[in-house]
């Protein structure tokens, strides 16, 4: 399983936006925040929509209809690792502020999560924020679902694609056909959220799903964010989903709830533990005392002398600033593509024209944060699409891609590893007290980056910079594809290291009888027998096993990436190759056959494809390093027996894996 969290910080409001007509006519309007008096409220707990309908909230924290046009039955419901939500309690707290119902302490194994659900009577949508916490002492992942049954059968209904992130699934929506009846609207990600989510329905069942894959933390928290309603047609469901504006979606949840959302990445509103402040109409400063001044900052330049030198930038590439520091206070600027760059301002009073047009000069001492009204041209989300350095400092810093090696001290010597094939250095994690080398390959490793400073040239510059390891938080270099791949070959270390890699030589079993020499390539699985050092059990390529005592202490390995390297057999935990390769007299059968695939006769070729066929997963690999010097009807017919085989394989696999990946938390 490849291993990556996605964690983004957001603030996402849902309120009111510009939507088109027809969604006016469908009523779909935006969750408002709500006051309550607070306190204690019991379960079932009864809120009214627009539309003759009585949503009710039950223990364990999903959703009924009941009243005149009733879609859903169990609504929201909640299951992660098979798993059913474990809650006994009968009441919930109501949250004065937010006007959110809050169930506390629901469990799904050995994951606790909080439901915070919010209604809009006027839309006839529920807001639902599940907060998950891993009460573990090791990092836990979950597979969940959530999922809605309705009271009758669906007629049709689809996934609703996100036009900004290929492959991604935002929401559901779906018809009973019965006429009259309102169309269901599920929702379940955000805009170019980074959280693969998966659809599971049929026509003419009565329920649909989105699953979702979690990697959290040990003793951290995780958010998921998902709405439950109607519209009155299809059409008006699936033109509402595409008017929403992510960045307002959230606006009145608390800010640390709103931190762990993770499926809703659309705006950028904060740095680290400090949110920006962006005015609508006009540019906003933000006095001690928490004053707010509008108006127009009047700043052509922005000039900071800085730990690495002198940095200049334009009034139009600053979206915001933050005084920082209680004794001698330092400004951070943060830029249009992300980056934040600190140091000491060159002028102490900040010029703000006010509506009215006059200019009143501002103490930059008696400021704590000011930011720019939003841009037409300013980027929705922050790429990072380039290298870049994260410091303990606060600053965020885009770089040149290293031309040496990364010096990396492992458990399995020191490392020379190329800049190009890395993802992220991590010099502090949430699960290890060492360092992190992240691949692009999926590979991770816990270890020390050897460097005393890192030298690095600032993009757009010249000239090198040299900053102190210890002040680094995390080195990123590439971030890897949304398309990577999550079914190739995975070795697990006991120490948590995991290896995108496979077998390399030849490896030596002394069974009961005999002494055998096994191909590294043809090995499909291996791991080792509960509490021997060197006896394991290994499975081929055709599905023989083999179990004895290994003659070799150390396992060689290659990357996908390229990396080689020996991992003591005493910290294997597991190897598995999914595309095992047949031994030479296998390999020349299935060459042979593929040659048939090109046959004059048909029948000749069709009989070729089956034989391929019939040989199962394990040529599926020789298969694809021979079709791209195949014609195109021979490339078709290896595609035809490629996705047949996989189709039987992936049954028993999970449909959703977590990715990785070296995209900055937005925190860093």
């Amino acid at each position: 399983m490849m291993r990556w969290i996605t964690r983004l910080s957001v603030a996402l409001p849902f309120i009111a936006v510009g939507v088109l007509p027809i969604v006016a006519q469908a009523r779909l309007i935006a969750i408002r925040p709500g006051t309550g008096a607070g306190g204690q409220v019991n379960l079932p707990y009864n809120q009214p929509d627009s539309f003759g309908n009585q949503w009710m909230l039950y223990p364990g924290g999903f959703l009924q209809q009941q009243g005149n046009n009733p879609l859903f039955s169990q609504g929201g419901m909640i299951m992660a690792n098979n798993q059913g939500v474990q809650q006994n309690n009968n009441q919930a707290k109501l949250d004065a502020d937010t006007g959110e119902v809050v169930l506390e302490n629901l469990a799904v194994g050995p994951i606790q999560f909080t439901r915070r659900v919010k209604f809009d009577a006027a839309s006839g949508f529920v807001r639902m924020i599940d907060v998950f916490k891993n009460t573990t002492g090791k990092e836990k992942h979950v597979d969940f679902i959530v999922q809605s049954q309705f009271h009758y059968q669906m007629q049709s209904g689809g996934p609703i694609a996100d036009a900004k992130r290929k492959g991604q699934t935002v929401a559901w929506v779906g018809t009973t056909g019965n006429q009259g009846w309102r169309s269901a609207v599920e929702i379940y990600n955000g805009k170019r959220s980074r959280l693969r989510t998966n659809t599971g329905f049929g026509t003419g069942n009565n329920f649909v799903s989105g699953s979702y894959s979690l990697l959290i933390p040990a003793g951290k928290e995780m958010a998921i964010m998902h709405f439950h309603g109607s519209a009155a047609t299809p059409t008006a469901g699936t033109d509402y989903i595409n008017s929403l504006d992510d960045r307002k979606l959230l606006k009145d949840v608390p800010r640390n709830i709103r931190k762990l959302i993770v499926n809703f990445g659309g705006g950028e509103t904060s740095v680290g533990d400090l949110e920006m402040i962006r005015g609508d109409l006009f540019d906003v400063v933000e006095i001690t005392g928490g004053d707010q001044f509008k108006g127009t900052i009047k700043i052509p330049t922005f000039k900071l002398a800085t730990a690495y030198g002198p940095v200049e930038f334009p009034e139009n590439r600053v979206i915001a600033m933050f005084n920082i520091g209680q004794f001698k206070a330092r400004q951070l600027i943060v830029t249009t593509d992300g980056q934040v760059i600190g140091g000491t301002l060159d002028r102490q009073v900040i010029d703000l024209e006010l509506s009215s047009g006059q200019v009143t000069k501002i103490p930059l001492s008696q400021i704590t944060r000011l930011g720019y009204r939003k841009r037409a041209d300013e980027p929705e989300e922050w790429t990072f699409d380039k290298p870049l350095i994260t410091l303990r400092t606060g600053e965020r810093l885009f770089v040149q891609m290293p031309t040496k090696p990364i010096s990396f001290a492992s458990r399995y010597g020191v490392l020379q590893v190329d800049p190009n094939s890395i993802s992220a250095l991590s010099l502090q994690t949430d699960n290890s007290a060492v360092h992190e080398l992240a691949m692009l390959d999926g590979t991770t490793l816990a270890g020390l980056y050897t460097g005393g400073q890192i030298e690095v040239i600032r993009d757009g510059a010249t000239e090198p910079i040299k900053i102190d390891a210890a002040n680094l938080l995390k080195w990123i270099f590439k971030a890897p594809s949304d398309d990577a791949d999550t079914a190739g070959p995975e070795l697990e270390s006991t120490n948590g290291d995991h290896f995108a890699a496979t077998l390399t030589g030849s490896l030596h079993v002394d069974t009961t009888f005999d002494s055998l020499e096994l191909a590294g390539e043809q090995i499909s699985h291996i791991e080792r027998i509960r509490d021997s050092y060197s006896d394991v059990q290994v499975q081929l390529w055709d599905g023989a096993t083999v179990s004895g005592r290994l003659a070799e202490s150390e396992l060689p390995i290659k990357t996908v990436g390229g990396l080689e390297l020996k991992v003591p057999l005493s910290m294997l935990a597991d190897y598995t190759q999914p595309l095992p390769q047949p031994p030479a007299a296998m390999t020349k059968q299935i060459e042979s056959l593929v040659k048939q695939l090109n046959a004059d006769d048909w029948k000749e070729r069709d009989r070729a494809q089956e034989q391929l066929a019939t040989l199962g997963a394990p040529v599926i690999g020789v298969l694809n390093k021979l079709r791209a010097s195949q014609p195109a009807e021979t490339q078709q017919r290896i595609d035809t027996i490629v996705k047949s085989l996989q189709g039987k394989d992936d049954k028993s696999k999970p449909a959703v894996n977590p990715q990785p990946g070296g995209v900055p938390n937005r925190d860093e």
